[in-house]
């Protein structure tokens, strides 16, 4: 699934842009009635755009797709889902869901695309019961990935929602050029890589590892990145390029 949320409000009614959490909190001041709200950061204004997400860089590409580009909500978001799919590849990507909702302000209505992957049209439960020894191997075993959803929904985001004025090519193109270029990896999404790192090296035999192939790796051989380390992904910017190029 694809943490992004980017926003194009209504001149007419402009609300809070803050993601709330669901934990009460309250803040009381000397001589000031306590006040009850729903976050410990306050909300965030707007006349024009707001775009909210886990990464600073995303969030400026983001905002170049609606400052410089002209391009609206719905361009924005799937802009958004591919520079986290480069910047925080532990936490998002091209192999699995998405989910989006589209608010137009002139009509005030809320139209969703449903991106979420299917299951193999050849699975069934004699054979998740003969591949696998028990429910923990089945949970992190392939067959319980299904058909990845999120490329075709982004495009399908772009050609519903879009607007109009930019192919998917270049909405896609800032999260290619963090791929080819590199970027700076942020320290909890660091920790996060590290921690995740054995759920790809497995899938290597000794050899491969030896000889430096492992994806996602700053060596070849299962080494994640550290905080404010350089990563480049030159095959991800490939896929990307392609997605932009044919869909």
């Amino acid at each position: 699934s694809n943490r992004t949320n980017a926003g194009v409000n209504d001149k007419k009614h402009v609300p809070p842009a803050s993601l709330l959490s669901s934990t009460a909190a309250a803040v009381q001041s000397p001589g000031l009635p306590q006040i009850h709200f729903l976050s410990r950061r306050s909300p965030i204004y707007c006349t024009t755009a707001c775009v909210a997400t886990s990464q600073p860089l995303a969030t400026s590409i983001g905002l170049h797709m609606l400052r410089g580009l002209g391009g609206n909500a719905a361009d924005a978001s799937v802009a958004i889902a591919a520079a986290l799919a480069v910047l925080e590849p532990c936490s998002t990507g091209l192999g699995g869901d998405m989910f989006a909702l589209h608010y137009d302000a002139n009509t005030r209505k809320v139209k969703s695309i449903n991106g979420s992957g299917r299951c193999p049209s050849n699975l069934n439960i004699d054979v998740v019961k003969n591949f696998h020894k028990s429910q923990l191997d089945f949970t992190m075993g392939i067959h319980s990935v299904t058909v990845p959803g999120a490329a075709q929904g982004w495009e399908d985001t772009i050609n519903k929602f879009g607007s109009g004025k930019l192919s998917l090519l270049e909405i896609l193109e800032p999260a290619i050029k963090l791929a080819e270029e590199g970027f700076p990896v942020s320290t909890l999404t660091a920790l996060r890589w590290n921690q995740q790192m054995d759920c790809i090296t497995k899938w290597y035999t000794p050899e491969e590892i030896d000889g430096g192939k492992v994806e996602m790796s700053t060596d070849g051989k299962g080494t994640a990145p550290k905080p404010g380390q350089l990563f480049r992904n030159p095959h991800m910017a490939s896929v990307l390029r392609s997605l932009g190029e044919y869909g």
